[in-house]
């Protein structure tokens, strides 16, 4: 018996729909987000320099860089870059003094021709099929002794997960993308490749206080309450979502810029 292999369902792909219809509808500024804060934390704990440089890779409309120039005088110079360009303008009417760019994570010119004493990317990886290119990029552009914070939906657990959703009543060829889950597994290993001198460790957020749930944008999280949870992170396709932050500290410089190659740095965390 011979069984004809299925030829695969083409789609068309869009990127989720929700970003700019709940970032460009809202004035969220004056209340920064939890997972902010612990930016903050980390950030503050890290001696970074006089007149350090910050890039927000994936900005949205600048809450977060809005937040962090009230929170640490020290640092002189912020950068955020979104491929959003309405959000690019709304970031730069709402945050003066800070510098906003219509760029991707993707875009490798952007992040060879740039130097940061801290990176900050917050829920963009899940957007990708693959992390490399955006770890890649991030790690490329921090200076020795910097930091790179990722945050995001990780699987302690060994698999990764590629994800689409279809709204109902939607055209039945358009999926959307924004939930991807990589293992940590997955990201340490793109790090222990890096040419670049590393340590880092992994810190698991939980939400501190209930999110209801919008009827209006099903696929936005909210929170219900598990037994291991109170405020467990849910979302419309029926994701449990666990956020982790990834705190990678810089030992040493990109070797593309000055010929150096520095020893994999170790895991101090999930493996």
């Amino acid at each position: 018996m011979t069984i004809a292999a299925k030829k695969p369902i083409a789609v068309k792909m869009a990127a989720r729909q929700a970003d700019e219809g709940t970032f460009l509808n809202e004035d969220r500024y004056e209340e920064p987000k939890a997972v902010f804060k612990v930016f903050r934390e980390i950030l503050s704990r890290k001696a970074l320099p006089p007149g350090a440089r910050i890039l927000d890779a994936g900005c949205a409309t600048g809450e977060l860089i809005y937040y962090l120039r009230k929170e640490l005088p020290q640092v002189k110079r912020f950068e955020g870059i979104d491929v959003s360009e309405k959000m690019i303008t709304r970031a730069r009417k709402f945050v003066p003094g800070a510098s906003f760019e219509v760029a991707s994570v993707l875009d490798g010119g952007f992040f060879r021709r740039r130097r940061y004493d801290a990176v900050i990317c917050s829920s963009v990886l899940s957007l990708f099929d693959s992390a490399d290119k955006a770890v890649s990029n991030l790690l490329a552009c921090v200076k020795e002794g910097g930091i790179v914070i990722v945050s995001g939906a990780f699987n302690a657990d060994p698999v990764d997960v590629v994800m689409r959703y279809r709204r109902s009543g939607s055209p039945g060829d358009v999926w959307e993308s924004g939930w991807n889950i990589f293992s940590c597994r997955t990201i340490e290993r793109l790090l222990a490749k890096s040419p670049v001198g590393l340590r880092w460790r992994w810190q698991d957020f939980r939400m501190p206080f209930p999110i209801p749930k919008r009827d209006n944008d099903p696929m936005r999280t909210w929170t219900v309450a598990t037994s291991s949870d109170p405020n467990q992170l849910v979302n419309g396709a029926c994701q449990l979502i666990t956020i982790k932050i990834l705190i990678i500290d810089v030992e040493g410089a990109a070797s593309g810029r000055n010929g150096r190659r520095f020893k994999r740095g170790r895991a101090d965390g999930l493996r």
